[in-house]
């Protein structure tokens, strides 16, 4: 039995009746859908711009084959030496601020006591 993804519930549920396949391995259609008169249906994709698609600039079929490449490294290090300086920087910000929270942490849990007024 095939589950699919139920939009009222949220959750996986079976097939209803009407859409599960016979035995036959033809599916059972539903009901078609009547609409009153005078309803307006929005149309997404008109005939126009049917097949219709420009023509990929240069720069970025150049940017697809660098990224395409299977030299070994990964995505976020294909573009060169700036992505790897980046790459490096936000390492280390986000280093820095795993010890930071430590230390808060530390200082939070430990406070320094009060001085003694003599």
């Amino acid at each position: 039995m095939r589950f699919k993804f139920s939009h009222f519930t949220g959750r996986l549920s079976a097939p209803s009746p009407l859409n599960t396949p016979s035995k036959f391995g033809n599916v059972v259609e539903g009901p078609k859908i009547q609409y009153q008169l005078g309803t307006k249906v929005a149309v997404t994709d008109t005939p126009k711009h049917r097949g219709y698609y420009s023509a990929v600039p240069e720069v970025l079929q150049q940017k697809m084959r660098t990224f395409q490449m299977p030299n070994g490294l990964p995505v976020h290090v294909k573009g060169g030496p700036i992505d790897t300086l980046l790459y490096v920087f936000t390492a280390a910000v986000c280093f820095i601020g795993f010890v930071e929270s430590c230390r808060v942490y530390y200082v939070l849990s430990y406070p320094t006591p009060p001085p003694k007024d003599e």
